[in-house]
């Protein structure tokens, strides 16, 4: 099977160090864009620029994280004539030997109405509190949400959109929720055909009982794990575990997880650089819906600090009929976004006393 991958980044990089795996795969080129010239042994195409198929037998496989963005890019190419467009899902280990069935998700029938991700907390609280987390974990009390009441918002997503491509379960620490198997469970039962993610800072990956794991397996749910200074001194053995019981994972590296982003600062037009480290990242709770997981949890902050910041565009998922009309309102900027900033920080947990200063530049 030729593939020509879209996107030459790094997810392109890591999508070349695996396919030498499978031998019945064979790249034919590299297109994007935005990036020109030569890069990884490739002359970078531009195949949306062109007025004629660029091996037209070949399947295209998207390369990129923001799963918006891949499915603006694949809505494009189908119009310019490509059908075999997948989206790659940058797993570090997959137990499925089709390169297609196991590092990819169909991009197709792109006419209906699709949600390209969406993100909810299993638990808001967490066991590490980094400063500068975007979620505001570190502010919440240790308090297990209501089942019911938590998963009903995928639910009522799965009345509005015929599809959503990445499905993320998270937190905070979601392994801290001892009813998690119920939300991988309803999850997959909602959307068989979709990728499930837990996202989880993987600390508790060998403390967790035998029973989550299979289920985990069982309900082909994709683990991706943030490897923070505490997961990579014992990431061989989490990475042993997640084998043992055939576990698809990924990795955020260390390397990319010791740096964060403040992502705020309390004053709009900051002297800082704007930055959405969120763009894509639509978030839901407890039956509201925002653009960002930043925005969702903005009044948390807002609670804690004694701030007025903006949370104009936290909508109510009852409101919506049809899910063209709520796409719209998501892609909408708004006022918050004049509160985002570019302001690098070195990873660290919180102290016991948490400053306004851990999530929120002053000027």
């Amino acid at each position: 099977m030729d593939i020509l991958i879209y996107g030459a980044g790094k997810y392109c990089e890591n999508l070349l160090k695996i396919v030498n795996h499978y031998t019945s795969v064979n790249v034919v080129g590299i297109a994007d864009s935005n990036i020109h010239g030569e890069k990884y042994g490739y002359t970078i195409l531009d195949i949306l620029d062109t007025q004629e198929k660029i091996f037209p037998e070949a399947v295209i496989v998207i390369a990129m994280a923001n799963a918006s963005n891949a499915l603006e890019i694949a809505r494009r190419l189908e119009n310019k004539g490509y059908l075999k467009i997948y989206l790659y899902l940058n797993k570090r280990k997959t137990f499925i030997n089709d390169f297609i069935e196991g590092e990819c998700i169909p991009l197709n029938h792109l006419e209906d109405m699709i949600l390209p991700s969406i993100e909810l907390h299993t638990v808001d609280f967490c066991n590490l509190n980094c400063k500068g987390c975007a979620h505001f974990s570190p502010l919440f009390e240790k308090k297990i949400p209501d089942f019911n009441i938590r998963i009903r918002d995928l639910f009522l997503l799965k009345e509005l959109f015929c599809r959503i491509l990445m499905v993320s379960l998270l937190g905070g620490e979601p392994l801290l929720n001892p009813e998690l198997h119920q939300y991988l469970i309803e999850a997959r039962k909602y959307f068989p055909n979709e990728e499930i993610q837990i996202i989880t800072n993987g600390i508790l990956l060998l403390k967790v009982d035998d029973k989550l794991l299979k289920i985990i397996s069982e309900n082909r749910i994709t683990v991706v794990i943030s490897e923070y200074e505490p997961t990579h001194k014992i990431i061989a053995k989490i990475e042993e575990r997640l084998q043992k019981f055939q576990i698809d994972y990924s990795v955020r590296e260390m390397g990319i997880k010791e740096r964060f982003n403040r992502p705020l600062s309390i004053v709009a037009n900051s002297r800082y650089n704007k930055k959405c480290i969120s763009e894509g990242c639509t978030a839901i709770c407890d039956g509201k819906i925002a653009r960002c997981p930043t925005l969702l949890y903005i009044n948390k902050f807002n609670e804690k600090f004694g701030q007025t910041l903006p949370d104009y565009g936290i909508l109510d998922l009852m409101d919506y009929k049809d899910g063209q009309t709520l796409l719209n309102k998501l892609k909408e900027k708004v006022p918050l976004c004049k509160y985002c900033i570019d302001n690098e920080i070195k990873w660290e947990v919180c102290g016991k006393t948490i400053k306004i200063e851990d999530f929120a530049a002053l000027d």
